[in-house]
């Protein structure tokens, strides 16, 4: 079934004239099991055993679909179905959710915010994945999951343009990683989504989440509602402002555009003195163009540490004796060698080693030669390879001659 619905998806952005080669997925440059696993020993889908190998499946893995439609809807006639359901307001609440299995989160919607009596038992959200404890480093990165409740506000008088929002009711996973749900807004025939945090003068039981990211190359806004409808945040203008809670702030009345090129750092003013509950940091997510690799005349580099290094798929280049330079601004990490090319595709023998909160860098190699001749696998150790599963990892090789 993900198979077919893989080929809905290329057959509906071909229809739509959308290349391929113009989008950018995260995990794209992961392997795939069951393709990448050792007891495959399919020529084809073994060759192309990662995101990025299966994009044009029908030359890849030689088969392809002798009727594509989905719910009995033929490409185009989907396409009519999709630019339909997006010719109404629609109204989303936007998740942040850690790497943990979630058997269940619920929650309420709320109009006004202090009066979260409206309920369904579809308010639910749910996550399968392989880790089932709450470790230091369940929470990275996330970007906002969208669960739409469109149908569900006629059942209660209401619509998506009004000021509502969520209040989590249960969950299966500990508090400290349970946030509450963001609102988010997406006028008729729009793109653009509207995301609404609302303060609440008493202590909500489930904080918002510490930082969130919205979906890459979205249009989206950001606006800090108070009870009583009107728009109050802090703002700091950097990151150092940010984590010392310097009086070096803003209080801004008005609504944020979310750009590609900033992070945006922000405090509760209804929650004094400063604290880390009491504050949120947003940026867009941005796997294939943050952290590019940038050259020094010297020869050495840096390069952005992150969990998907998708745009770095097939490696970098560098000269011997030169140095590179990883820098992360977010979560908890560290860079590793590997001891050869096995360990790097499927994560394995990683070292327990501690690692560094952001932000931080770390230069490699350490040796005092610099690089070397031939290849390294460096790969980031943090969980014990969670975090190289997750695609953040690096292969470099060490030429004499590189082409970039």
């Amino acid at each position: 079934m993900v198979d077919f619905q893989w080929a809905i998806f290329q057959a509906l952005q071909k229809y739509r004239g959308i290349p391929s080669a113009s989008e950018c997925y995260p995990g794209f440059a992961h392997n795939l099991a069951p393709f990448s696993d050792d007891f495959n020993n399919n020529p084809a889908t073994k060759s192309c055993s990662r995101g990025s190998q299966t994009i044009d499946y029908k030359n890849a893995l030689y088969y392809e679909y002798d009727n594509l439609t989905l719910f009995d809807m033929t490409v185009p006639e989907l396409d009519i179905f999709l630019e339909k359901r997006n010719g109404i307001d629609r109204l989303f609440a936007g998740f942040s959710l850690p790497f943990i299995h979630i058997t269940g989160i619920t929650f309420n919607i709320c109009h006004p915010i202090t009066n979260c009596i409206f309920s369904n038992p579809n308010f639910l959200t749910t996550k399968v994945h392989s880790n089932r404890n709450a470790k230091p480093d369940v929470y990275k990165d996330s970007i906002l999951l969208y669960f739409e409740v469109t149908k569900y506000l006629p059942k209660f008088g209401l619509n998506a343009s009004q000021d509502i929002g969520f209040k989590i009711v249960s969950s299966s996973i500990p508090k400290n990683v349970t946030f509450t749900p963001v609102s988010i807004f997406r006028k008729a025939h729009s793109n653009k989504d509207r995301i609404t945090v609302h303060w609440r003068e008493d202590q909500d039981e489930y904080n918002y989440a510490p930082f969130f990211k919205v979906r890459q190359n979205s249009n989206s806004s950001l606006r800090f509602l108070l009870e009583n409808g009107s728009m109050s945040v802090y703002q700091y203008p950097n990151k150092e402002s940010f984590q010392t809670c310097s009086n070096n702030r803003t209080l801004v009345h008005k609504e944020i555009e979310i750009t590609d090129k900033d992070t945006y750092y922000f405090q509760n003013p209804l929650k004094l003195p400063c604290k880390e509950e009491n504050k949120l940091e947003v940026n867009m997510s941005m796997p294939c163009t943050w952290g590019g690799l940038v050259r020094e005349e010297n020869g050495n580099a840096f390069i952005g540490w992150q969990l998907d290094m998708g745009q770095f798929s097939e490696g970098i280049c560098m000269k011997p004796g030169t140095y590179l330079t990883f820098h992360w601004r977010r979560d908890y990490h560290n860079v590793t060698q590997l001891a050869n090319e096995a360990d790097f595709q499927n994560c394995t023998n990683i070292p327990n080693v501690g690692g560094y909160s952001a932000p931080s860098s770390k230069t490699f190699p350490p040796s005092s030669q610099g690089f070397q001749a031939g290849v390294y696998y460096v790969v980031c150790p943090i969980g014990l390879g969670s975090h190289c599963s997750q695609g953040m990892k690096l292969k470099i090789n060490v030429i004499e001659n590189c082409d970039d």
